[in-house]
């Protein structure tokens, strides 16, 4: 249905030309980062706020893994949908475009996560491996709780606000993709 090899690309691209803010902490805004045709798919494939009991003006978040009992209330065909975007797109494009794009301040980041000296405790586990080696094997997510390697999904009913915020210091990127059918979240 989809030529996946284009829109992994597509998105690496839209990845490595985007802007790096620096403040208050590095981040960027990617715009237009996969393909019309295939966001269009994946807004026709977000989870229904009925469907899950979300309440008005609130927002439910959960698993996008079959697993979940709250993702398994979808369709299979949606949940194909995300499954196929978490396997095909997130986790082998954006993971490592990120880890490309951000590699000078991930080390910084390291040391919140795991204080400082992490790298010579590191060198010392994986003897042979490179710091660059040894910072993607922390990013990739081998480490990670199970529950979450196919990312989150968060469905909102109303007009539930997201103020600023920080997130949990135990990731190194926090990715998140707005799948909004109109431009209400537009920054």
């Amino acid at each position: 249905m989809f030529d996946f090899d284009f829109i992994q690309r597509h998105a690496a691209e839209r990845i490595a030309a985007a802007e790096i803010i620096f403040q208050p902490f590095p981040y960027t805004v990617i715009e237009d980062i996969l393909p019309d045709d295939y966001f269009d798919y994946l807004i026709a494939a977000r989870p229904d706020a009925d469907t899950l009991g979300v309440p008005l003006n609130q927002y439910f978040n959960f698993a996008g893994v079959p697993t979940d009992p709250h993702f398994a209330r979808i369709p299979p065909e949606h949940q194909k949908a995300w499954v196929d975007f978490s396997l095909k797109i997130s986790l082998p494009v954006y993971r490592e475009a990120l880890l490309s794009r951000f590699a000078a301040f991930i080390p910084q980041k390291l040391d919140m996560m795991f204080g400082e000296g992490w790298i010579s405790r590191c060198r010392a586990a994986m003897p042979g491996k490179s710091d660059t080696e040894i910072m993607a094997h922390l990013v990739s997510g081998d480490c990670s709780r199970p529950a979450s390697s196919l990312g989150r999904l968060i469905v909102t009913r109303g007009d539930y606000p997201l103020p600023p915020h920080v997130d949990d210091c135990d990731s190194v990127f926090t990715m998140v993709n707005y799948f909004a059918p109109d431009n209400r979240y537009e920054h």
